[in-house]
């Protein structure tokens, strides 16, 4: 069933809307249904779509959906591995949202891991990307998002003072949020 609807997915030109619509729902399906009743048949689908993507931008994507789902299974080293494979890929080719999430993603795995300084390092560069996003709602949750990773830094380091401060600036661009579904679940 996925492989057909992947050949016909990857047909049509991959930057459409169409393509978009086609590669997030399969992306969901495979995070959401298929990894919770069968976690190999969910990493073939996101190999599936790395194999059968053109773009930088696609790869990548698929490159976390594996970052995620490893994460999901408790298996952060390769977690890790996808995401910085993800993260290089898309390493100055401007798409500012994907790097965000996956900076913020990878700096949110060295912190759990304990890993502070590797941590806080990827957590800057999500910070920068951030800032580099155009559009109000996506950037105004990306920054956030971020500053929350930086108030979870605080709060491990005990700097409480310190991480209510972040805590109220990521309040501070969540109430930005303008998208009903962001907004809803900010």
């Amino acid at each position: 069933m996925y492989l057909c609807v992947l050949l016909c997915l990857f047909v049509t030109a991959q930057e459409t809307e169409e393509f978009k619509t086609k590669f997030d729902s399969i992306r969901f399906d495979a995070i959401v249904n298929v990894s919770a009743k069968d976690f190999d048949k969910a990493i073939k689908i996101a190999d599936s779509l790395y194999n059968t993507s053109t773009t930088k931008k696609y790869k990548a994507n698929a490159l976390m959906l594996s970052s995620e789902l490893y994460q999901r299974k408790g298996l952060r080293k390769q977690a890790i591995i996808y995401a910085q494979q993800a993260g290089e890929m898309i390493s100055g080719e401007k798409f500012y949202v994907l790097e965000a999430q996956i900076y913020g993603f990878l700096s949110g795995q060295y912190r759990i891991l304990g890993l502070v300084e590797e941590g806080r390092i990827y957590l800057e560069k999500a910070l920068k990307a951030s800032h580099n996003v155009n559009d109000d709602d996506p950037k105004n949750s990306l920054l956030g998002l971020a500053y929350q990773e930086k108030a979870l830094y605080e709060s491990t380091v005990e700097n409480y003072s310190e991480a209510k401060n972040f805590a109220l600036e990521s309040e501070k661009y969540l109430n930005k949020v303008t998208d009903g579904p962001r907004k809803d679940f900010f």
